[in-house]
């Protein structure tokens, strides 16, 4: 198979030799007080690191045929932003096939297949929320995930506005009285925004609580944290869930997370019987490309995204788009903070 021409940087990385066995030492530069490597061996392993991309690259291409150089470079990228060969190819492999032949030198046109091609194997729900109850009850939501996820104001965001920017009458109940101040957090939240609060200690005060408060349009119930190895603690919160009888169970995850213990977590609570996933603290992620290969194998449906602290603007309804450009983003080297180019695409 033909070699495709490669991007500058691959063919410098493909081009260099290892440094020759004859060249002197010198003593290791101190950097802040600390022993640090010789910019020479830094350097030197950059470029080992690119020239081994671009070998997986090519290795790659041998089976499946050449490449265009725009759509090599994409590949190279995505590689470099921690995403598996297997889910790379797809892409791209995915994204050639949707470009006309006299259109593959194109950057824009080839960027674009691309980023569509990433945006489709990220699963978004059609509505972060259901427009209405589909009984006589409250519309009512129950969210639960680790510890330190995020949950509560998670939830004290979506209930601010729901409140303010959809006038809906809001209730919320915390079963989370494990925690030190979780309840005094959420009341703080509730009294600000104006929502009743009540609180579960047990399965009965569920049951109790969702009649209390009867008469609002929507419920969002908070629980506690859960470990995805502590086996009986989510039985329990999955008994805790059945009293309230939830019409959506929403699992909370935090994009800081790695791979493995995203996958572990979804995987634990889904004996709660979850239907959607709210992905947390997009501010503080390390790799979108890596995130999005994991929320693609998950499977659950993005529903909601939070990119900060602030209540309520730092939550948006997820969008695939919006995930796949924040990875785009990263991989070119414009990375910002996701909360600088939210926009309010609505919370139902």
């Amino acid at each position: 198979a033909a070699t495709p021409e490669l991007p500058p940087a691959a063919a410098a990385a493909a081009a260099a030799s290892p440094p020759a066995a004859a060249t002197p030492s010198r003593p290791p530069e101190r950097t802040g007080g600390r022993v640090g490597r010789p910019p020479t061996r830094v350097r030197d392993e950059e470029l080992e690191a690119i020239g081994g991309l671009v070998g997986e690259v090519l290795r790659g291409r041998n089976r499946r045929g050449p490449l265009p150089p725009e759509f090599f470079a994409r590949e190279l990228a995505l590689l470099a932003g921690e995403m598996s060969r297997e889910f790379t190819e797809a892409v791209i492999d995915a994204a050639l096939a949707s470009v006309a032949p006299d259109a593959t030198d194109d950057p824009a046109t080839v960027g674009e297949a691309v980023r569509r091609q990433l945006a489709a194997r990220i699963p978004v729900a059609e509505t972060a929320l259901p427009a209405r109850s589909p009984d006589a009850r409250p519309l009512t939501v129950a969210f639960v995930g680790p510890t330190g996820v995020g949950k509560t104001t998670s939830i004290a965001k979506l209930a601010a506005a729901l409140r303010l920017r959809h006038r809906l009458s809001v209730g919320l109940i915390t079963a989370d009285t494990y925690r030190i101040a979780a309840v005094d957090q959420l009341r703080t939240y509730a009294d600000i925004i104006g929502v009743p609060l009540r609180v579960a200690m047990d399965a009965a005060a569920m049951r109790r609580a969702t009649l209390e408060l009867a008469d609002r349009d929507v419920i969002l119930i908070d629980t506690a944290g859960r470990s995805q190895r502590d086996e009986r603690r989510i039985e329990e919160l999955r008994d805790m869930v059945e009293a309230a009888d939830p019409h959506e169970v929403q699992l909370v995850l935090s994009a800081i997370a790695g791979p493995r213990a995203l996958r572990r977590e979804a995987a634990a609570f889904s004996a709660v019987g979850t239907g959607k996933l709210v992905l947390t603290k997009l501010d503080e992620a390390v790799s979108f490309g890596m995130l999005i290969e994991t929320v693609a194998g998950i499977g659950l449906p993005l529903s909601f995204l939070t990119t900060g602290q602030e209540v309520p603007d730092d939550l948006e309804r997820a969008t695939a788009v919006r995930l796949a450009d924040l990875a785009l983003e990263d991989l070119s080297g414009d990375r910002r903070c996701p909360s600088d180019r939210a926009e309010d695409g609505g919370h139902r």
